[in-house]
């Protein structure tokens, strides 16, 4: 009877950081920026404003409000007139991509927006 109980305690510490670490990757997600010139964004997390700004690659680690559903946006221009390309892309902390743009335009813009369950 004790390795079968130490069999099911180690099965059921297991199964629960697997489910642990699966909730906690799915609570935050990152925004990347990659520019080489300098841009300005804004996040909205369901209804909260934020402002951001970068000269070059950025990544902002944006968490999921503690109740109701998440729906998140970035608006994001390029302050210069270059034909550069400004790419955005938000995506879970393990690298799943949730969706992606991006732009060659002087002075162009990205508009994202995703709803996660």
């Amino acid at each position: 009877m004790g390795p079968l109980l130490v069999v099911i305690l180690a099965f059921s510490v297991v199964s629960t950081g697997i489910l642990r670490n699966l909730n906690q990757q799915m609570q935050e997600v990152r925004i990347e920026v990659t520019y080489t010139g300098p841009w300005e964004g804004a996040i909205n997390n369901n209804g909260d404003a934020d402002e951001v700004s970068g000269f070059s690659d950025k990544t902002i680690r944006v968490l999921k409000p503690l109740s109701g559903e998440w729906d998140l946006s970035f608006h994001c221009e390029k302050m210069d007139g270059s034909t550069n390309m400004l790419r955005v892309t938000i995506k879970f902390k393990d690298g799943t991509v949730l969706k992606k743009a991006f732009t060659l335009e002087p002075y162009g813009s990205v508009q994202l927006s995703v709803e996660i369950d």
